[in-house]
């Protein structure tokens, strides 16, 4: 067997605890960050900018948070719709079997496969779709918006006389 083929399906079988892992790191997220993060400045003198340093600022810390905190989920929700897809074509009972001895129904392993395969082009067509949709929201510049930028980059350049 390939081991691409192996590690796939091994990959999509430890998913429950991926996804029980990124749950426990979604709880932890801004614990975390407050400890290893001073809302204090210091009186530490950087000898190279000649500057103290300076206390990281609540607004700052919070976007930060929930940043990590929306990719974390985003993240967990990905999972789960993987898991969730599988979940829809293998019973417990068949899931379990790939887990306890990957080899021993090769029929099996050879559905799972095929349906993963099946499941990440399903995906994959979904997010470019989705993408495509996206940019159609935002719009593509127009030539002007192209040229205006193209004038101002000219006029930076000149102004640092590179």
């Amino acid at each position: 067997m390939d081991k691409e083929i192996v590690n796939l399906l091994i990959y999509y079988l430890s998913l429950p605890c991926y996804i029980e892992a990124l749950k426990e790191y979604q709880r932890q997220i801004a614990q975390n960050y407050y400890a290893t993060h001073s809302f204090v400045g210091t009186s530490v003198l950087d000898k190279e900018s000649n500057d103290y340093q300076r206390a990281i600022s609540v607004e700052y810390s919070a976007i930060d948070i929930i940043t990590a905190e929306r990719a974390n989920e985003y993240h967990r929700k990905r999972l789960e719709k993987r898991y969730s897809l599988l979940l829809e074509e293998f019973t417990a009972d068949e899931l379990e079997r790939l887990r306890s001895d990957l080899y021993a129904d090769l029929d099996l392993f050879q559905r799972a496969y095929e349906w993963i395969q099946e499941i990440e082009y399903y995906l994959d067509s979904h997010y470019q779709v989705q993408e495509v949709e996206r940019l159609e929201q935002v719009g593509r510049p127009t030539v002007e918006q192209i040229e205006a930028l193209d004038n101002a980059e000219a006029e930076l350049f000149e102004m640092f006389g590179v």
